[in-house]
């Protein structure tokens, strides 16, 4: 079976955090938009996009939150986050890849979008910096506030990188 993507059912998890605090998808998702960013602390393309998902948090507080879904151990992920763009968004483990089999990943990083609804609103797989840009119109959208350019124009990045 291919990724999940956008029009697929959601599947809901209870995380633990790097924090220590538990991460319920379902909760969450009942208070606004969730985007889940799934990704291995060794992949080279999850480490380039880290520093880019940290400008999603400018919507937080307005009905959306931001999490990183790590397949790794805790102080693997606690590094990673900080080594790779300081990130300040919480960090879950999927250690036992439960979310990662449910979700069907074939690489990562994998990105979800996910609301109060049954179906996952957009995917993204690898770096895209379109598919990044289209998305964080798409919040903006939705929250009713105006949009985050994720990756500007004259941004070096390449515009997509496989996972």
């Amino acid at each position: 079976m291919p990724t999940r993507t956008a029009g697929d059912a959601v599947v809901d998890f209870t995380f633990k955090g790097v924090d220590g605090k538990t991460y319920s998808t379902a909760e969450t998702r009942k208070n606004g938009l969730l985007m889940l960013v799934f990704y291995k602390v060794t992949c080279p393309v999850c480490q380039f996009n880290n520093p880019y998902m940290e400008k999603f948090r400018a919507y937080e507080g307005k009905g959306f939150q931001i999490w990183g879904v790590s397949q790794d151990d805790a102080q693997k992920t606690v590094e990673y986050a900080r080594t790779y763009g300081n990130v300040t968004f919480p960090q879950v483990l999927d250690e036992e890849l439960k979310a990662t089999v449910a979700y069907d990943l074939v690489s990562v990083p994998t990105l979800y979008l996910l609301d109060s609804g049954d179906t996952i609103l957009w995917q993204t797989m690898g770096w895209n910096r379109d598919e990044l840009n289209k998305v964080s119109q798409m919040i903006a959208e939705r929250l009713g506030v105006p949009a985050v350019k994720i990756v500007e124009d004259d941004d070096p990045a390449p515009v997509f990188r496989p996972g």
